[in-house]
């Protein structure tokens, strides 16, 4: 995955520019500040539509390039199976930076090709009900923004990592499934935009389902902390590329490094291909020891973390670490923490 070298493109975009065809947007009834239709220009109406709009697609297919948004509005498709917007070849999907919130609802975007689907900048964005699929190399790609909220939306088969967050910001995702993608979620904080600021998921009553890589992974660099609170959640079968069954990759349900700080409440982690829950240590299979945070276990049994290492790479390794899951009856590979 090339997301790292992300932020060179990143700054290019931010130079570059889009036409768009001139057509008429009617005035909508309801809620609906604008009403766009199938072959009408969605980015001149999101241009055209004043802070606080609600624009509405009808049933139908976009086939567009870069959709960017830089202000506070609404974007509502008719439902997730009904509007699409189907993004031309190495285009960026969404590309929000607003002080104000932005909403997608009930759409689903799909085919951008380059970096991302849905890049969030500094932005407060919820995205409800809808589908982000078949992207580039992140499905929603998140720098720097203080609060997301995903609600009852699937990020699926996107050839990087589902979602990727990197510097302080929160993230909460709710009655939602991030599967199928190449990792699952991916969580870096890089000395916390200097200011040591924590980045921070709430996820809750989903489901981290069937990726290539690690289902969530979470690295706090530099002082800075990363922190994630996971309830009624389940992250299964994650690790099923070719190169996690070579052992050339990481794949756990989570995958804790550095400062990172995980609690688990009520929720099952199985059937991963390598550890449910590893820490970056030695005698966790790493080649140095990094971690220095922890991971809290609520409301947990024992089979709720069980039927991991399914790869056989743990065998004989036991479940190291001071937690419930290290003793001899627990099958081999399902948590490894200091």
């Amino acid at each position: 995955m090339r997301v790292f070298r992300m932020f060179l493109g990143a700054a290019l975009i931010l130079l570059a520019s889009t036409t768009t065809r001139e057509v008429q947007i009617s005035l909508a009834q309801a809620d609906c500040t604008i009403i766009v239709q199938p072959g009408q220009s969605l980015q001149k109406a999101i241009d055209s539509a004043p802070e606080g709009a609600v624009v509405c697609l009808t049933e139908g297919t976009w086939e567009e390039g870069d959709i960017r948004i830089t202000k506070g509005i609404t974007l509502r498709g008719a439902g997730r199976y009904k509007t699409k917007l189907a993004l031309q070849e190495e285009s960026l999907a969404i590309f929000s930076i607003s002080q104000s919130p932005v909403s997608l609802e009930r759409l689903s975007i799909t085919h951008g090709g380059f970096l991302a689907n849905v890049w969030i900048v500094g932005a407060k964005v919820n995205i409800f009900e809808s589908q982000i699929s078949s992207g580039g190399e992140v499905g929603i790609f998140i720098v720097g923004s203080e609060d997301v909220t995903i609600v009852g939306s699937q990020v699926s088969n996107n050839e990087g990592y589902g979602i990727y967050m990197q510097e302080p910001g929160q993230i909460t995702i709710m009655n939602s499934q991030i599967s199928d993608n190449g990792g699952g979620i991916f969580m870096l904080n890089l000395y916390g935009g200097l200011g040591g600021r924590p980045i921070k998921a709430t996820i809750i009553n989903s489901q981290i389902t069937g990726n290539g890589g690690s289902g969530l992974t979470l690295a706090g660099v530099g002082g800075a902390e990363a922190q994630a609170e996971i309830k009624n959640s389940l992250i299964y079968k994650n690790g099923v590329s070719e190169k996690c069954k070579k052992k050339e990759s990481v794949c756990d349900g989570i995958t804790v490094y550095w400062q990172s700080y995980v609690k688990l409440i009520s929720s099952k982690i199985l059937s991963n291909a390598h550890w449910g829950v590893r820490a970056s240590l030695k005698q966790c299979g790493f080649p140095y020891d990094s971690f220095g945070g922890q991971v809290i276990f609520e409301a947990m049994e024992l089979s709720d973390i069980s039927g991991n290492n399914t790869m056989g790479n743990q065998d004989g390794l036991g479940n190291p670490g001071n937690h419930p899951w290290s003793r001899p009856d627990v099958p081999d590979g399902q948590v490894c923490l200091p």
